[in-house]
């Protein structure tokens, strides 16, 4: 019997999705896949399509904002017709953003909302739900045929939130802070039910906390709004366990998953989740979620996605998970290879044919590359489970790295304690190199694993795919240089050793000599500005830098 979820959204995070060639890739794929609904992920979507007409009259717009008048309606005009070519399809559109969202010139009309004792602007002023009423009335009057809503309110990346700008008032200072959500909420989703739309609650925290009190303003608001949560608590890490808040909410809910790889090397060094995506959509499921969907971009990076990437191995088997968790996991890469292959090395704004491999039998070979992938991947850019990257990019200072990992995307929240793996005891540094030294050697197997000269790809891509595995190399090498360096340093300013601090210096020795190597590498071809990215020496120039600056601190015995 099957078993299947009524939601199956596909998510454009990214600027794609101004691009309409873009928009007509992804909605071929959803038809293909019987998926349900595109959404448009911008923080400031809906500014993006009004003023609101209540601040901006016609002429303060032709006197001050002539070319955002112009460029407003423009989006305007262009969302409608995404609208209309998704309804045409049978699939919904819904618009996501964060709130409370703003343009900068509101201020200048209402500078009561600045504390003037603080400067800061304040999330209390009364102002603001006001102005909430009157972006939204404005938004349905003019994109009337939006399907939903999806907000995140009062998160860390809400341009205004109680969560995170409070401005020192007695409002702030002694705010409910669900309450204040709950409001935001009450008026979004008013407007929308009285139009015959749905709102989405989506739930981004960075710890337990910030978690409940999004939940609490949605069930305090009303029974009849969708929670939506992360698979994983607070981002995509497949490390982490799945998201506790799961099936607690009383209301129903959808669950959203990333397929590109923003924390998994950016879809550059492609890795399977098919298995992962299967037992946690098993677990969802059996939790009473009923929707799910699947972010195919980042917004903060420009010109990739998953359609250039053998990631889109992971959309495949979200679409087809999602129709039916009982979908056998090999004919999910059996499906992969009638679909066709991607060149990782090619930016978005290229669409790429899929190319198939012309003997299906061969789906064992990708299959095992793309489990082998993962494998490292996770002993790259983890360690031990923890987060130690910065977007899938090694880390560039200290204070970067061990924030990252023990405080912005600290796993403490979800399993307590996590953190003492990573404490820099010798027992445990062992543990931490032979995981990254691992990696770098796995990833100079994995050409061998997949053999690209034998699938019978067009030369162009079998070039690509082995250009991209030899880039994986370094990309393993400089997480291991990076691991070592500031373990050792950590270790260094707790022990005050005179040894440790000459295992660091031995180290930044070893990143000094392979600085002209990453230097090199990236100018044998045009590459997309990811590869600079993922393999940027000036990333060790700055962590050389840091690390001195660390130890000259330190009073070494």
């Amino acid at each position: 019997m099957s078993k299947g979820f009524m939601e199956r959204g596909l998510e454009i995070h990214s600027p794609r999705m101004w691009d309409f060639a873009q928009v007509i890739n992804a909605l071929d794929f959803i038809e293909q896949y019987g998926m349900t609904s595109l959404i448009f992920h911008e923080n400031e979507l809906i500014d993006r399509v009004v003023f609101p007409e209540k601040y901006y009259t016609m002429e303060y717009m032709w006197k001050r904002f002539g070319p955002r008048y112009s460029r407003t309606l423009n989006k305007r005009y262009y969302l409608n017709n995404v609208i209309d070519e998704c309804h045409k399809r049978g699939i919904k559109f819904i618009a996501e953003v964060k709130e409370i969202y703003f343009d900068e010139w509101i201020i200048e009309l209402h500078p009561e909302v600045i504390n003037p004792r603080t400067h800061r602007l304040c999330p209390s002023h009364p102002f603001w739900l006001e102005y909430m009423e009157a972006k939204m009335d404005e938004f349905l009057k003019y994109v009337p045929d939006v399907d939903g809503v999806i907000v995140s309110p009062g998160t860390r990346e809400s341009k205004l939130s109680i969560v995170a700008n409070k401005c020192g008032c007695d409002l702030c200072s002694n705010s409910n802070d669900a309450e204040w959500i709950g409001k935001i909420l009450k008026i979004m989703n008013d407007k929308l039910t009285a139009k015959g739309k749905f709102l989405v609650v989506r739930d981004f925290a960075f710890n337990a906390e910030d978690q409940t009190i999004i939940l609490e303003g949605a069930k305090m608001t009303s029974k009849d709004i969708i929670i939506a949560l992360k698979y994983t608590p607070h981002d995509y890490f497949p490390t982490f366990p799945t998201n506790p808040a799961i099936g607690k909410s009383g209301q129903e809910e959808w669950v959203e998953f990333d397929v590109w790889g923003q924390f998994i090397g950016n879809g550059v060094f492609p890795v399977s989740l098919v298995e992962d995506f299967k037992s946690r959509m098993k677990e969802i499921h059996d939790k009473g979620v009923k929707g799910v969907w699947f972010r195919t971009d980042w917004e903060n990076m420009d010109d990739h996605c998953v359609f250039n990437s053998p990631n889109i191995l992971n959309l495949i088997a979200g679409a087809m998970l999602s129709r039916d968790i009982n979908t056998d996991v090999d004919e999910i890469y059996r499906e992969w290879t009638r679909f066709g292959m991607l060149s990782p090395l090619k930016s978005a704004s290229f669409i790429q044919k899929p190319v198939p491999v012309t003997s299906e039998s061969k789906y064992t070979r990708l299959r095992d590359f793309m489990r082998a992938s993962w494998n490292i991947m996770q002993k790259t850019v983890f360690v031990r489970g923890l987060v130690f990257q910065d977007n899938s990019m090694f880390p560039s200072t200290m204070e970067r790295g061990f924030g990252i990992m023990l405080d912005i995307m600290s796993l403490d929240s979800w399993q307590p304690e996590a953190s003492k793996k990573v404490e820099p005891t010798l027992e445990n540094l062992e543990i931490i190199f032979e995981e990254k030294r691992q990696a770098v050697q796995e990833s100079q197997k994995l050409a061998e694993i997949l053999d690209a000269d034998s699938l019978g790809l067009p030369e162009d891509i079998a070039f690509d795919l082995k250009d991209m595995m030899d880039i994986y190399t370094y990309y393993t090498r400089c997480f291991e240089l990076a691991a070592k360096a500031c373990f050792w340093c950590r270790r260094a300013e707790i022990t005050c050793d005179m040894e440790d601090r000459d295992k660091t210096l031995k180290v930044l020795d070893e990143i000094r000599e392979y600085i002209p190597l990453l230097k090199e590498r990236i100018t044998r071809r045009t590459y997309t500005h990811e590869i600079r990215r993922l393999i940027d020496y000036k990333r060790f120039e700055e962590l050389i830098r840091n690390i001195n600056e660390h130890l000259d601190k330190v009073n070494f015995k």
